[in-house]
């Protein structure tokens, strides 16, 4: 038996087994788990349905559903029945239990299942040390699952029994995977890419009788997994949790339903995708499974700030459609409802976008005691209504409280992810980031009084407000705060607002005279900012959005700067983040900041153009109308528009450090686990800003252009990498004459600069080529030319199929391993291996590769022959097959470098040009240090240096010569025989 130490025996358990085993003669005796936590006391039946009565069969042959059980505990084993099959756990990893049950299980002759517990396992103790299945968090546990299951899909493919095969890999599907949604729902991008590197390569191994096992929400997770999206995985989690939503982009084709639109242009997408038969197209709104997520969620002076998106399933609502939304607060017990209206109601083809204002004091205040409560929103639609819950995974709402008059209320997430407040469970103080909330700071300051607009304005501001009735408070106060402000034109522009925007602005712009309104229809940041450009009349400007907060005195501070500088076009600001840690600390640009040199062209501080960041910034005004900058099409890097080119063409530049710039972190609108570059449309838009950079500067002058080029490859690369995963073929093929125009005008070695991975190097080869095939795959095996091209900076590689030359597929890294020595009558022979990071060596290269011996002033060149490695083959995964090298070195060649510590190299010839690549040595050479005598006449000695350089000399020597190589090869002397007739004393 196996018992953890944490864990206990009932009373009887081995008695139990023990007398069940002599019975029946069963190899495994297998007896009830019981699950105990000690934080709930809750005690529940470890896979129940396996344990229904006793029962005796052969072993996992007839009874596979013993997968769903891969743990050692609560089950005995003949000792001499694991010894004859030799059946251990594997040692260094984490869920060993997997590969010992199923081994044990398959050889079983027969195995005897029994109802009575023999086992407690203990689980969520209070521990500073969780256990392995409490530390999903940990990339660890997922790897070693990973291989563990590896393991065991080896044994069940020596036995043949991919019949069994398939059944544990969909156990793996159904349950294990499910195991980690909490923390790839809530995990970040490290954790992410660490996750999907261990689980998608696995997932593609498996056969497709195992997915066919599954359910289609398993085949749907799995798919999104395969293919780096795991927005997608956890979308099917949730359904799977929450049966009553959808919260994926679900499309509808030709009476099929497929989980995601997004998703369908990959290879087997419909096979894996389908979902027709869980009858998700209800037809009447009350049966519509609507997704309602959370996009930010406040408590402030007793109302609770909600923003949210549900979404347009098949399309249902069409923009000039009349929806009405109510926001619903239920108390549970009494089911008593208060009802609160929905504002700013924008719907599109993917969502319906809203927000609302809960007054807590007139529903929860009235009640008695406090009780628990649930919120959701109630869409009415052409006589139809229905009601959908607010998901709030992945929001941090555990510092919401409300003081109400029958206890205090806190805010948290249901069991199925939904908002709900209950009677705070326990007391607990909001934490704060160590640098507190300096974007607070206007809060005791006091705001400006009304005064006589200035005949000339120093400053102008145009601020970007549509919907922001919750935010608008802040950012007006940051305004009125600041020092420069009675001399300061502000414009805002009302960019078609649906909530209470218009009047609050209406407000402030009737109490102080410096303000005025221009209104438009919802037409986006880049009109709102030209159109209110448009009334500006101070010789600065800079654009603001009504979400953000000013800096203390941050206006004046720009200015300040401005005039240092004698007029500068473009100062710069620093941009910071709230409410959560600020993300710029570690950007380049932050260096110009803190340095004592000043700031006065961008020469001065060329990384400038990555802060890209509209706000925050001060731009002459003249400077802005002449070259006409604008903000792009958004959503997406609007600001990168406006910005870098007005950085680009600014013939005076500054900095001003203390002129800080709030922006509120971005609503995650598409998917809280979409980043940018997961979505085929921003990626697209990102291009078409890189083609709008570049035309920008064409005339400009070198340098200008240069970082212009930085900029595109530094920005874009990121998508670069994604596109093969998030786009189809088609759509690939769309964007790669636009991607091959952009970096056609970059050179390789600033491409290089950036694009530092093997993979990231492939993909921009495959653009600048237009290779569409390795774009489209650059995981393949591309054909490679046999021959290793060299310059002054070392070696790179070509295709076969190149129509232009690049020097893109560089070998990043060039090492060779001397790893045995010998020396025999045929002279002295050298065998390694040849390590090129990112090169599977699987040919022989129609270069010359020499062996180089030097003592500093002379050198050797021996020819070095390629051979095969089957153990770095395999190690390699079936890489390298030819990686290893051998030269032979006679000794007459080495006459002229006799008597010397001699250093070895391999070198790498192409036409004139060779590259000499450092030669280590094995740790297993330490063995052949020392002297050889050979003949009595001569000796080899090797040596290895501290820097584990390997160093080589040969010693001849004569009657009466005595040879020494001491410091070098350790002390080694040879006395020599009488020499031959005529050689030198």
């Amino acid at each position: 038996m196996f018992l953890d130490a944490d864990d206990e025996l009932p009373l009887k358990a081995v008695e139990t087994l023990l007398s069940s085993a002599l019975r029946t003669g069963s190899e495994v005796t297998a007896g009830r788990v019981v699950r105990i936590n000690l934080a709930t006391d809750e005690i529940t039946v470890w896979q129940p349905q396996l344990y229904p009565a006793e029962q005796t069969g052969a072993g996992l042959s007839a009874m596979p559903e013993l997968f769903e059980d891969p743990i050692a505990a609560g089950k005995l084993y003949r000792r001499d029945f694991l010894d004859s099959f030799g059946i251990r756990f594997p040692e260094g990893v984490f869920f060993e239990d997997t590969y010992f049950s199923t081994v044990a299980n398959f050889h079983a002759r027969s195995l005897t299942i029994l109802p009575t517990p023999v086992y407690r396992w203990m689980w969520e103790r209070e521990s500073d040390q969780p256990s392995i299945t409490n530390r999903r968090g940990e990339l660890r546990s997922i790897r070693d699952r990973i291989l563990v299951h590896q393991y065991t899909d080896s044994f069940l493919h020596s036995v043949g029994r991919p019949d069994l095969l398939a059944r544990k890999a969909a156990k793996f599907l159904s349950h294990d995977l499910r195991l980690y949604t909490p923390e790839l729902r809530t995990g970040d991008r490290a954790y992410h890419n660490g996750f999907l590197a261990a689980v998608a390569p696995y997932l593609r191994t498996l056969e497709p009788a195992a997915f066919e096992l599954c359910g289609p929400m398993e085949r749907v997770r799995a798919f999104g997994l395969m293919h780096g999206r795991v927005d997608i995985a956890v979308s099917a989690s949730d359904y799977m949790r929450r049966r009553s939503v959808i919260s994926s982009d679900i499309v509808e084709r030709d009476g099929r339903v497929f989980w995601s639109e997004s998703l369908l242009g990959h290879p087997d997408a419909e096979r894996f995708l389908e979902v027709t038969e869980l009858e998700l197209t209800g037809r009447k709104l009350a049966d519509a499974r609507l997704y309602n997520q959370a996009v930010s969620v406040e408590l402030v002076d007793g109302e609770l700030h909600i923003s949210g998106a549900i979404r347009n399933q098949f399309g249902r609502f069409r923009p000039d459609d009349k929806v009405e939304l109510i926001a619903v607060l239920r108390r549970r017990s009494t089911k008593t409802d208060h009802r609160f209206p929905v504002g700013g109601v924008e719907i599109d083809a993917d969502w319906i976008r809203y927000h609302s204002t809960v007054d807590l004091a007139s529903a929860v205040d009235k009640a008695d005691q406090a009780g628990h409560w649930n919120f959701f929103v109630q869409l009415r639609h052409d006589g139809e209504r229905a009601s959908t819950a607010l998901n709030i995974s992945g929001l941090d709402v555990t510092g919401l409280r409300h003081p109400g008059k029958a206890g205090v209320l806190e805010v948290y997430e249901t069991v199925s992810g939904n908002l709900g407040l209950r009677p705070e469970t326990e007391r607990r103080q909001a934490t704060t980031s160590e640098r507190g909330t300096p974007w607070l700071w206007w809060q005791d300051v006091a705001p400006a009084v009304p005064v006589a607009p200035p005949e000339q304005y120093e400053a102008a501001i145009v601020v970007q407000c549509h919907n922001d009735e919750y935010h608008l408070r802040e950012f007006l106060s940051s305004l009125v705060a600041q020092r420069a402000f009675p001399g300061t034109q502000v414009v805002f522009v009302d960019d078609g607002s649906s909530d209470s925007t218009p009047q609050q602005l209406a407000a402030f712009t009737a109490y102080y005279r410096n303000a005025v309104v221009v209104t438009q229809h919802r037409l986006g940041v880049r009109t709102a900012f030209d159109h209110g450009l448009r009334y500006v009349a101070a010789p600065y400007v800079m654009f603001a959005r009504a979400r953000d907060i000013l800096g203390e005195d941050s206006v004046g501070r720009l200015l300040t700067a401005a005039r240092r500088v004698r007029g500068a076009d473009v100062v710069v600001g620093q941009a910071d983040n709230f409410p959560g840690p600020w993300r710029g600390a570690d950007e380049p640009w932050q260096r110009y900041f803190s340095a004592k040199q000043p700031v006065r062209r961008l020469s001065d501080a060329p990384y400038l153009v990555f802060s890209t960041l509209l706000g925050g910034k001060l731009f002459k005004t003249s400077h802005v109308r002449a070259h006409g900058f604008r903000c792009g099409p958004g959503p997406g890097p609007e600001d990168d528009w406006f910005t870098v080119p007005a950085v680009l063409y600014a013939k005076s530049l500054t900095v001003a450090p203390d002129a800080r710039f709030f922006e509120r972190e971005e609503q995650k609108q598409d998917s809280l686990f979409d980043h940018p570059w997961n979505d085929p449309v921003k990626a697209v838009d990102r291009v078409r800003l890189a083609a709008y950079v570049l035309d920008s500067v064409h005339g400009a002058p070198a340098r200008v252009v240069r970082l212009a080029q930085r900029f595109v490859v530094r920005t874009t690369q990121p998508y670069v990498r994604n596109m093969h995963r998030i786009m189809s073929r088609p759509e690939l093929a769309a964007v790669l004459p636009l991607l091959r125009s952009v970096y056609g005008q970059i050179p390789d070695d600033v491409i290089l600069q950036y694009a530092t991975h093997p993979q990231s190097k492939v993909q921009h080869h495959a653009i600048v080529t237009g290779n569409l095939d390795l774009f489209a795959d650059p995981l393949g095996k591309p054909d490679y030319l046999p021959t290793l091209f060299l310059d002054e900076e070392g070696m790179y590689r070509r295709l076969a199929s190149d129509p232009v030359a690049t020097k893109l597929l560089r070998v990043q890294r060039a090492g060779a391993v001397l790893e045995t020595f010998a020396w025999n009558d045929d002279g002295m022979h050298f065998e390694g291996l040849l390590v090129f990071s990112g090169v599977d060596i699987d040919t022989a290269f129609t270069n010359r590769i020499q062996l180089v011996l030097s003592d500093g002033e002379r050198e050797v060149t021996i020819p070095v022959e390629q051979v095969y490695r089957r153990d770095r083959w395999r190690t390699r995964k079936n890489q390298d097959w030819l990686s290893g090298w051998r030269a032979t070195v006679r000794p007459s060649a080495l006459d002229t470098l006799r008597n010397a510590e001699l250093t070895l190299t391999i070198r790498v010839l192409n036409g004139e040009l060779h590259h000499d690549i450092h030669l280590a040595a094995r740790q297993m050479l330490h063995r052949f240090k020392g002297c050889t005598p050979r003949d009595g006449s001569a000796s080899s000695c090797r040596s290895t240096r501290t820097n584990r350089s390997p160093s080589a000399g040969y010693a001849a020597s004569w009657p009466g010569a005595r040879t020494s190589c001491a410091g070098w090869a350790g002390k080694c002397a040879t006395r020599s025989r009488a020499a031959p007739a005529g050689a030198p004393a």
